[in-house]
C-alpha cells in the first residue's frame, strides 16, 4: 500500500510548474517526463513508488505512440492529472469517479464532469446531467455553465477511472471507452492510495466501471455512494434523485469535517426533482423523490 505524505514545495516552483504543464504539447512532451518534472504537491509519495512508476511509464509510452500515429488525446497533456494538481491527499473530502474524460473533441479539461469556464453543459450531456442533479438535491446551479471546478476548490477530487481518451483523427469524436484498460492498473493503485487516507471522505461513483473499483474502498472511515452513469444513454432513473451530494455532507458532517459548498451560484434552488432530458432547454420527464440518506 502507498502512503501518501504532503511535502513542502516553494509557490515559486509550484508556479513554474504551472507554466511548464501549460506550454506542454502532446507532439513535444511525454506524459512520464512531465508528470515527474512537476509532481503534483503532495503526490510525491505516491508518485515515487516504483509500481506506479512503471504504470505511468506504460500509460505515456503508449499515448505516446498513438499521437506519433497521428491521432490525438484529451485532455491537454497538462491538465491529464489536474485533479491530482488541484487537490492534495490531505485536502480530499469527496472524490467522484466517472468513466472517460467528455468524448467531445477539445472539450475535456482533467476535471471529470467539468467544463471550461463559459461552455454550455449540452455540449458534453454527462456533464449537463450531473448539474441537474445537483439541483434536484437543492443547491444553487448555473445549468447554462459545465463549469464545475468550484468543486475541486472545495476538496472534491475529480477522476475518471481512465485519465484520458483517444481521439482518432478521422473521427468526429473521441473514442469512449479507449483508454480504459490502459489506466486500470494505475487507477487501482490510486484509489487504494486514497483509501489509506485517515480522514473521513466520501466516494461517488458512477457508472459500472466506477463501481468496480468499490471493492477497493474499505477504509471505515470513508462512506460510497453508488449511481448510473449520467450520460444520456444510460437509464435516468438510475443516476437521478440519489442524494449523492446531500448525503456526502451529511457523512462528512457527521464526522466532524466541514461540508462542501456544491451550489456554485447565488439565487434560488430548484423547486422538483426530476429524472431529466437532455438538450439545450432539459424537459422534466419524470418527477422523483430524493434517496435518504442510510
Amino acid at each position: 500500500m502507498v502512503c501518501l505524505l504532503t511535502l513542502s514545495v516553494s509557490a515559486n516552483a509550484q508556479d513554474q510548474c504551472d507554466q511548464v504543464r501549460r506550454q506542454a504539447t502532446w507532439k513535444k512532451n511525454t506524459l512520464y517526463a512531465l508528470t515527474y518534472k512537476c509532481v503534483p504537491k503532495g503526490w510525491e509519495a505516491f508518485f515515487s513508488d516504483q509500481a506506479v512508476k512503471a504504470e505511468v511509464k506504460i500509460i505515456s509510452n503508449e499515448l505516446r505512440r498513438q499521437v506519433r500515429g497521428g491521432d490525438d488525446v484529451n485532455p491537454a497533456i497538462g491538465n491529464v492529472f489536474r485533479a491530482l494538481y488541484v487537490v492534495p491527499p490531505d485536502g480530499i473530502k469527496a472524490v467522484i469517479i466517472g468513466q472517460d474524460p467528455a468524448p467531445t473533441k477539445g472539450q475535456a479539461t482533467g476535471l471529470a464532469f467539468s467544463l471550461a469556464p463559459g461552455m454550455p453543459p449540452f455540449r458534453v450531456p454527462s456533464v449537463q446531467r450531473v448539474i441537474l442533479e445537483a439541483a434536484n438535491e437543492g443547491f444553487s446551479m448555473n445549468t447554462g455553465d459545465g463549469d464545475l471546478s468550484s468543486w475541486a476548490a472545495e476538496g472534491v477530487l475529480m477522476l475518471n477511472t481512465a485519465l484520458s481518451i483517444p481521439c482518432p483523427k478521422d473521427a468526429g469524436a473521441c473514442t469512449i471507452g479507449g483508454h480504459l484498460a490502459l489506466w486500470k492498473p494505475f487507477s487501482k493503485k490510486l484509489i487504494n492510495a486514497v483509501d489509506a487516507q485517515n480522514t473521513p471522505q466520501t466516494f461517488i461513483l458512477w457508472g459500472s466501471k466506477a463501481a468496480a473499483l468499490a471493492p477497493s474502498i474499505v477504509n471505515p472511515l470513508h462512506r460510497t455512494f453508488l449511481g448510473g452513469h449520467p450520460s444520456p444513454v444510460s437509464d435516468g432513473k438510475k443516476f437521478f434523485c440519489r442524494s449523492y451530494f446531500t448525503c456526502s455532507n451529511q457523512w462528512l458532517d457527521d464526522h466532524q469535517v466541514s461540508k462542501i459548498e456544491w451550489g456554485v451560484t447565488q439565487g434560488s434552488t430548484s423547486e422538483q426533482s426530476c429524472v431529466w432530458s437532455k438538450g439545450k432547454a432539459p424537459k422534466c420527464i419524470s418527477a422523483c423523490v430524493q434517496a435518504t440518506c442510510n
